[in-house]
């Protein structure tokens, strides 16, 4: 019931955020990309108006993700601007979190940590943010030191859930594998924000992580029960090892490396 009622959400995830982020804008990528300034210019030129400028930056930002192809530079300009208009305006921080680091462009995470680091100046009682870069780091990179450095941050903090200094305790004495902590800490994500993009995301977030989670399994199986790994998902279904839902086919494939790694690749247009 819970995979089904999840796997719904997955149909619905990508369409909602197309809608949120494609509203009409005549620009195409490489006209926007020369209309953003660096962002060590802004303070010579916002005569007072640096809220009203981090307001326009931050809807360009979403308006543009659509036009994005995970990977240019330009779209991480958005939030530096916006970060140093405006360091205590929140959601930019968190969404940009979710969104501009990726398995396509994992380099960037060490971007938008720089970004964040700001606002985790500006707002030194906000738990958010330190929380989702550390989620961010454990779920992309497995970089454990600096997914620990900012959890530490998100639990020291007061108006912190007891959630999270629940997960801290559990992260610092390695209580929960990797699919568990990434779970908890995504799902405490889902429960807490009342941002809807950042809320469908997080839910996506979950999916692939519990259907991973089915998959590495499936793979250990296979290499136990005949001697080696299998070479794609077909092979652990031809089994009965795995059991993947068309909807989960339809949107991603999964590649298998020789030695039993594997990485779930969104198809174009999901």
């Amino acid at each position: 019931g819970g995979l089904i009622s999840g796997l719904m959400v997955l149909s619905i995830i990508t369409q909602i955020v197309y809608d949120e982020s494609s509203k009409p804008f005549s620009f195409k990528l490489e006209a926007v990309d020369k209309h953003i300034l660096p962002d060590k210019l802004l303070k010579y030129i916002d005569f007072g108006f640096s809220n009203i400028l981090a307001d326009y930056y931050w809807i360009m930002a979403v308006q543009d993700l659509s036009y994005w192809d995970n990977k240019n530079i330009f779209y991480l300009e958005y939030f530096k601007n916006i970060s140093t208009l405006d360091p205590k305006f929140e959601y930019p921080y968190l969404f940009s979190i979710f969104v501009v680091p990726n398995p396509k462009a994992p380099a960037l995470l060490d971007e938008i940590a720089s970004v964040a680091d700001v606002g985790i100046k500006a707002l030194p009682e906000n738990w958010k943010i330190p929380f989702y870069l550390s989620t961010k780091y454990k779920t992309l990179t497995r970089n454990y030191e600096r997914a620990q450095h900012y959890l530490s941050f998100a639990a020291s903090r007061k108006e912190a859930p007891d959630v999270v200094r629940t997960v801290y305790s559990a992260f610092t004495i390695n209580q929960k594998n990797d699919y568990e902590a990434v779970r908890q800490m995504t799902k405490v994500i889902y429960d807490t924000t009342d941002n809807e993009a950042i809320k469908k995301l997080a839910a996506k977030g979950i999916l692939i992580n519990d259907i991973s989670d089915m998959i590495e399994k499936a793979i250990a199986r296979f290499k136990i029960k005949y001697g080696a790994f299998p070479t794609n998902s077909y092979e652990l279904e031809r089994v009965n090892l795995l059991l993947l839902p068309q909807e989960i086919k339809d949107a991603f494939d999964v590649e298998i490396n020789k030695d039993g790694g594997f990485r779930l690749v969104e198809k174009l247009g999901n």
